[in-house]
This record gives C-alpha cells, structure tokens and sequence, in this order.
C-alpha cells in the first residue's frame, strides 16, 4: 500500500468523474470508462471529505468520533479506500494540505 501522510488531502477527478448521493450513498461513474462505483455510508462520508479536500488527518479524526472502530483500523481502511480511489482515477493527491 502507498505511504500517505497524514496531512495529505486529496480531490475528486473531476475532469473523469460523474457522482450523486442516493440515499445517503455516493455513486461515482467514470466519465471515460463507464464504471460505476458505489460507496458504503462510511466510503460516502469519506467522499465528502474529499469533495472538501480535506487531509487524511481531518478525515481520521471525524470518523474516530462517529464510529467505535480502533485508530489504526480505522487508518488503515481509510487509506485502502484512498489507495482504491486514487488507482481507478476518480481522486488526485494534492501536493498540499488544505
């Protein structure tokens, strides 16, 4: 898995990507590869922090004080979700923290 700083921030492609909120769920189509995604409510809270381009660190903490899941675990599945994002081009790592 990629090394993500904790104050790296990310964007939506939006030049590749296409997304609603359905029911409290992100559905996100790849504009050039027609695939589309759909994001768990967690994967959808994730999202929004990205529309918002916040960091990793920003994301950790509004979790950790949501959801009764251990720091590290919780961590460890939001960087896989960015990793995953960011491999099928529907995120951009940002060069700065917002």
């Amino acid at each position: 898995m990629p090394k993500i700083e904790i104050d790296t921030c990310f964007k939506i492609n939006k030049a590749k990507v296409s997304y609603r909120l359905i029911n409290q769920e992100a559905v996100v189509l790849h504009l050039e590869r027609g695939f589309y995604y759909s994001l768990n409510k967690t994967g959808t809270l994730i999202w929004q922090f990205i529309e918002q381009q916040r960091s990793l660190g920003e994301i950790i903490e509004y979790l950790g004080s949501k959801l009764e899941i251990g720091a590290e675990e919780l961590k460890n599945d939001a960087i896989s979700l960015l990793c995953d994002l960011e491999k099928e081009e529907l995120i951009l790592k940002m060069n700065y923290a917002h």
